[in-house]
């Protein structure tokens, strides 16, 4: 079976102000979501290991 194209990736960043910068004004993305979301969303508080009561996910 040949691949038709990509679901979804999913990135850690450091700075979401520098990498929004990046994709959204020099790869030309468009931000389509940006706010607050729970960190133990969907059972995978595990994966992260700076436990946190909040975090900021932004989609491409």
């Amino acid at each position: 079976m040949d691949a038709t194209g990509i679901s979804h990736i999913a990135l850690c960043v450091r700075d979401m102000d520098k990498s929004l910068e990046f994709y959204r004004d020099i790869l030309g993305m468009r931000v389509t979501a940006d706010g607050p979301t729970d960190p133990t969303e969907g059972g995978r508080a595990h994966n992260y290991a700076h436990r946190r009561t909040a975090r900021r996910r932004v989609s491409l």
